[in-house]
């Protein structure tokens, strides 16, 4: 029995849902809106003569908003247009169209009955007027003032004009004279004007004209073009082409109507595509030259329009076959699949010129009677019903919408004129950045996402003369520079390999946080800083690029990405998914570096980031087993594992039987703090009977506890984050009164802002003065430059890695003097140390040394063949280089500066050295810290001595 669709009887035959569905996929608009329609036709068998007409009524069904579709028979039109012409009754004063089939689907589509805005076919109707224009009875010299006459009254039509009428009632002659003059000069220049093609709006057709492909218009003017369009002179030119001209000015009428634009509310409410449904073609009827020629068109130039055709001719006699032989035909059932492949395939069958490109043949079997299950499939096949324009295109909603862009334009002036008022991160914008505003964990709000250019810079806190926030902003401004060089440089040398790195981290303040919070960032930025300046090039002086030497297809340039996380990272793996997975859609992002805090967030933000593909570099994280978060994952730095084994040999090397381990309670119970949680539990497993807990509780004070802290075999080891460690010190000062303190690697970034006796700040005054204080140090080769490394001047008796240190320093030296010398202090002109800094941080050569790695990962690898072209690097390429990577101090390109190690054991370097660093009066001292013990390879080495004997290690290596 036949099936049921709506209220409308279809024949049934196999694929007869799947042909409903493709012609749903083709015509309606969804986003992202196809761009790319095929020409469809259908080879049907006996018995289907009705199928077009079929489609047609339901696409024309829905009321009172329908497809906009038109159904003319190729055969029947021929012979209409074929008769008229022959017996002479033409019934118009023009000739017949030259393309008959076209111009029926024209008059059809641009009736107003679909409840869409009319389509109007200026451009073809015009080009077919002319075309149909008899200039021949008039002699030589006056046909173009005959057509110049038509056009005019062509052009005028129905357009009002503005001073007409000004002259009724005028009883001052002269004046009267003055208004119909005008009016008369009026129509004179409006037609000029259109002709010309000059005046935007005006001329828009003419205009269109004189630039296309077809009938090359040559160097005279539209009024020339039209003139050899017309009948008799259009026979000197090729026929093909003035038939095309015809076919993409039919086309550019649907491209012009359906182009949206935000002014352009008409083209909104467009929610489908028009249908050309053209029956029974022929090689004779003009049906398939017709699909020829828009073929043809949208190869010829490139342009995509939103015209379906859908074509039907009888199977038995081969049509298809003679016109398309390169196309095959597939059946209906499969429709859905042959169209994705016929998709797949465009492209190279317009390079080869195919003449069935744009074909998509299907065969249509003959009419059968439906089961009972494929009569109720049929039956709730949904109707072609075009989808609401977007809410602002609405008629009902216009006035609305006008009231919001007021509203919008009022409030964008109140941005520029009171943008204090306004949140800062809002006014972010353009290329290269993505932020939102989110709130933090203690209520207050970050501006988190990333940004490679100074329209977004992170970390402002609203005094920028605040030394921590001063330093952050400033090595901010200066890799954006960098970027902006490299990108000038690429461009200018575009075979020398580009890619990008990611810089993750918290870069914004909680409330808690203290003055020292952008201490680590800082450092990073600036190690970053110093290697992109050692690949892309130093800078001049008024910041422009330095292009001598630029070109080298050996060594990439550098691009960074600066994305914020949040305060202490509670915005990182939303960071990730909203803002840095479709940045990694752009291929010269190879990497991520950075991180910070060993948290429940930032493990999410590693498993995003290995899930995606991305391989991450962390700089300074610690906690065990934050390699089983991604395969992708490399550290830098040993596990805590390796520092609580540090721990215990060094409170052996004291001879001290008892080691209290301070630590925030809460940090160790879910969700955990990995970094602390995992410290705590390595000392219990290292120091077995010697350790003793002497957690406090958030409502304590830091380093209360009711464990005794006297007797001279005692150490207290401080286990807990930078932000708690100046309110122990003070604390534990009073009560541990000579009782050794030894902290873990986290206070290294309040340390290193503790400089100069006048320069303690609110949180690092809390420190008592004389307090001295042993600390673990990830990167001692830097910190033990000292300050020399500030100026550019390097000891080689106070580091094993001479060479790489030396270079080191001296390009820090250049930066803070050149590119940061904000960030100088001395009245004298003379470069000082960084205010507030007694060395360089150890994150600095960290972050130095991790660009470096993915630098060196990122380069071509050794005997690559020259016959492959250009190194391009990937992810996943970086990801298996870095497996095979050891960081040395010796390396000629790529040497680290903060100790050898090596990745093809496993992807952390707990095969790298660590080191107790002494500070003497941790308040006020400038003096450099001392070694006082190292462990390298499970091997102590011990007392004033132990960098002497590591230098003798490293040069004997």
């Amino acid at each position: 029995m036949p099936g049921r669709l709506g209220a409308l009887l279809i024949p049934f035959f196999d694929g007869v849902v799947v042909l409903f569905r493709l012609v749903d996929v083709l015509v309606m608009r969804r986003r992202p809106v196809r761009t790319v329609l095929p020409l469809v036709c259908l080879e049907r068998e006996s018995g289907q003569d009705g199928l077009l007409a079929d489609i047609l009524a339901r696409l024309r069904q829905p009321i009172p908003v329908s497809v906009p579709s038109a159904r003319v028979d190729a055969g029947t039109e021929h012979a209409r247009i074929a008769s008229t012409h022959l017996s002479g009754e033409a019934g118009s004063p023009l000739p017949p169209p030259r393309l008959p089939v076209l111009h029926a689907l024209c008059a059809e589509l641009g009736r107003d009955k679909f409840g869409m805005p009319r389509l109007r076919f200026d451009h073809y109707l015009l080009a077919d007027w002319l075309t149909r224009q008899d200039m021949r009875g008039n002699g030589l010299g006056d046909q173009p003032t005959e057509l110049l006459g038509r056009l005019r009254d062509r052009f005028r039509g129905n357009s009002p004009n503005p001073f007409a009428g000004l002259a009724d009632g005028v009883p001052d002659p002269t004046v009267r004279f003055v208004f119909v003059f005008v009016a008369r000069l009026w129509l004179l220049v409006r037609f000029w004007l259109r002709v010309s093609g000059r005046v935007p709006g005006l001329g828009r057709q003419t205009r269109w004209f004189m630039r296309q492909r077809y009938v090359a218009p040559g160097a005279g003017n539209f009024v020339g073009f039209a003139e050899r369009l017309t009948v008799g002179a259009v026979d000197s030119e090729v026929p093909e082409e003035v038939d095309k001209l015809l076919v993409h000015a039919f086309l550019q009428d649907l491209r012009t109507a359906y182009r949206r634009r935000p002014w352009r509310i008409r083209a909104w409410r467009r929610t489908a595509n028009p249908v050309a449904l053209i029956d029974n073609i022929t090689s004779d009827n003009g049906g398939v030259a017709l699909l020829n020629m828009i073929g043809d068109v949208r190869s010829e130039t490139g342009r995509d329009d939103p015209l379906l055709v859908i074509a039907s001719c009888d199977s038995q006699l081969a049509i298809c076959d003679l016109a398309w032989p390169s196309m095959p035909a597939e059946p209906v059932a499969v429709a859905l699949d042959a169209e994705a492949h016929w998709l797949d395939g465009l492209g190279r069958r317009r390079r080869r010129r195919d003449p069935g490109a744009w074909v998509l043949r299907l065969t249509v079997p003959a009419a059968r009677q439906a089961t009972v299950t494929e009569a109720a499939e049929l039956a709730h096949v949904p109707p072609f019903t075009p989808r609401r324009p977007p809410v602002p295109a609405r008629p009902m909603v216009l006035t609305s919408l006008v009231t919001v862009v007021v509203l919008a334009a009022a409030t964008s002036l109140l941005w520029v004129c009171w943008p204090h008022r306004l949140p800062e991160c809002l006014r972010s914008s353009g290329a290269g950045i993505s932020v939102e505003l989110v709130p933090n964990k203690v209520g207050t709000p970050d501006c988190v996402g990333y940004s490679d250019n100074a329209n977004r810079i992170f970390g402002a806190t609203g005094d920028e003369k605040q030394p921590g926030s001063k330093r952050l902003l400033a090595a901010q401004r200066e890799i954006f520079r960098q970027n902006e060089c490299a990108r000038d440089i690429h461009e200018k040398y575009p075979t020398r390999p580009y890619i990008t790195l990611v810089y993750l981290a918290g870069l914004s303040t909680a409330l808690d946080e203290g003055d020292a919070w952008s201490a680590a960032q800082s450092e990073e930025l600036e190690g970053i800083l110093l290697r992109q300046t050692t690949q892309n090039g130093v800078l001049a002086a008024d910041g422009a690029c330095n292009f001598a030497g630029a070109d080298r297809s050996d060594q990439p340039l550098l691009r960074i990405v600066i994305a914020n996380g949040g305060s202490r990272m509670s915005s990182a793996v939303d960071v990730v998914r909203k803002n840095l997975v479709p940045l990694f859609t752009d291929r010269s992002v190879v990497g991520v570096l950075g991180l910070d805090r060993s948290i429940p967030e930032t493990e999410d933000a590693i498993a995003e980031l290995g899930r995606n593909g991305i391989p991450v570099m962390a700089t300074t994280l610690s906690g065990d087993g934050m390699a089983d978060f991604s395969p992708l994952y490399f550290q830098l730095v040993p596990t805590n594992k390796k520092e609580a084994q540090l721990v215990a040999r060094y409170a052996t090397y004291l001879k001290k039987t008892r080691v209290l381990v301070s630590y925030r309670y809460e940090d160790t119970v879910e969700p955990k703090d990995r970094y602390v949680s995992t410290l705590v539990d390595d000392l219990k497993e290292e120091l077995k009977e010697k350790y003793h807990d002497r957690a406090w509780t958030a409502r304590s004070q830091p380093g209360s506890s009711s464990e005794s802290c006297e007797g001279g075999d005692t150490v207290l080891f401080y286990a807990g984050r930078h932000e708690d460690f100046a309110k122990f010190v003070n604390y534990v000062h009073g009560q541990c009164k000579d009782v050794p303190i030894v902290a873990d690697d986290a206070v290294s970034r309040v340390i290193a802002v503790t400089g100069s006796s006048d320069a303690a700040t609110p949180e690092t005054s809390r420190i008592p003065a004389g307090v001295t204080v042993d600390y673990v140090s990830k990167a001692s080769a830097v910190v033990l430059a000292g300050q020399d490394c500030f100026r550019g001047i390097y000891k080689p008796d106070n580091n094993p890695g001479q060479g790489a240190m030396a270079n080191f320093c001296t390009d820090l030296g250049e930066l803070y003097k050149n590119r940061l010398p904000e960030l100088l202090s001395g009245g004298d002109g003379q470069p000082q140390p960084v205010p507030g800094l007694r060395w360089p941080g150890e994150r600095v050569g960290l972050a130095y040394d991790a660009v470096g790695l993915f630098l060196r990962a990122a380069s071509a690898p050794k005997g690559y063949p020259e016959r492959l072209g250009r190194f391009t690097p990937s992810p996943s390429s970086v990801g298996q280089q870095l497996r095979d990577i050891t960081g040395s101090q010796r390396d000629p390109e790529y040497a680290t500066v903060t100790a050898d190690f090596d990745f093809r054991g496993a992807r952390v370097a707990d095969n790298r050295e660590l080191t107790v660093l002494e500070v003497p009066d941790v308040r006020r001292s400038a003096a450099t810290p001392t070694c006082v013990y190292l462990l390298r390879d499970n091997n102590r080495l011990f007392g004033k001595d132990c960098l002497a004997v590591q230098q003798s290690a490293a040069l004997s290596r």
